[in-house]
């Protein structure tokens, strides 16, 4: 700390040395006071790094140090490093909050209780009692793979009591701005129709298939477990099938956004919904979904059928 005050004390004198008589010298005299005032510069900054090498943490009345084994000349370099120590090898700061966090920190909901992402979030940066971490995405990282190892559920929906779709078990993408998703009690999800077992053969029969085009490609998968040949090139492929709503969300995750990727040829995208009335209950047609329905498939330059 003594060589950075020292530093800053030469260049301070330096700059009203030529503040106060930079207009009385002559040019070889502002020459050498201008590579001295950038020299006295460079040693300050260089003197940064050095002069802050101790960190504390408090937590309570316990107050924790960790003292830098080196130091950056650039103190740009210096904070870097001073990261890097306190996230990778410290763990001062989380990349992603664990299981064992969340138990900690009251956010693995029991009975019928439920917490708002958002919420969530925020807890961890407004309250000092909480971990630090490196972003938003520390959470909803963490609360993802929670869902799926089965430590909590994930909804989505209005209320916790009207939620449209139940995660657990299951990868589910998150995002920390997304209002209407809240943390709820883990459950065991009931396996869809199309991923049924079957009985006889113990073979998966999912509605959704991909199809492969090209040199020494087989049967299509995963429709039928008995693959012919292993395709050694694919010119083209496609995806078909039945989705649930839940499943939506996961279509751009899983299939659209590695696609884009890939350098493709070709990407053609294409929707097919089918929506049936209730035999007591069917639609008008000045319903005002249906007509803003309609108003966007013109939009979209999309094919709307009523029947």
């Amino acid at each position: 700390m003594s060589k950075l005050r020292q530093a800053f004390r030469e260049h301070a004198a330096l700059l009203g040395v030529q503040s106060d008589y930079g207009s009385q010298l002559d040019e070889d005299q502002k020459k050498d006071l201008r590579d001295r005032i950038g020299a006295a510069k460079r040693a300050s900054v260089e003197s940064l790094g050095p002069a802050y090498s101790v960190t504390m943490q408090v937590e309570g009345s316990a107050v924790e140090e960790v003292v830098l084994a080196d130091a950056r000349p650039i103190f740009a370099e210096h904070l870097q490093y001073l990261w890097k120590v306190l996230v990778e090898e410290e763990e001062w700061i989380l990349r992603r909050v664990g299981s064992v966090t969340m138990r900690n920190c009251a956010l693995v909901p029991n009975g019928s209780e439920s917490i708002r992402v958002k919420d969530a979030v925020d807890a961890f940066l407004r309250f000092t009692d909480k971990p630090i971490i490196a972003s938003r995405h520390a959470v909803t990282s963490g609360l993802a793979q929670a869902c799926q190892d089965g430590v909590v559920g994930v909804g989505r929906g209005t209320t916790p009591a009207n939620l449209q779709a139940r995660y657990c078990k299951k990868t589910v993408s998150l995002d920390p701005n997304e209002d209407g998703v809240w943390i709820i009690p883990p459950f065991e999800p009931e396996l869809p129709k199309q991923q049924a077992l079957d009985e006889e053969t113990g073979i998966r029969k999912d509605v959704l298939s991909i199809g492969l085009e090209g040199e020494g490609a087989g049967v299509t998968e995963p429709e039928d477990k008995r693959v012919q040949t292993k395709p050694t090139s694919v010119s083209c492929f496609r995806v078909r099938g039945a989705v649930p709503m839940e499943d939506w969300g996961e279509l751009f995750r899983c299939f659209v956004r590695p696609a884009a990727t890939m350098g493709l040829k070709h990407m053609r995208l294409g929707i097919e919904f089918e929506m049936e009335a209730k035999p007591e209950s069917p639609l008008s047609m000045d319903d005002a979904m249906l007509k803003a329905m309609k108003e966007a498939a013109q939009q979209l330059g999309l094919k709307l059928e009523i029947e």
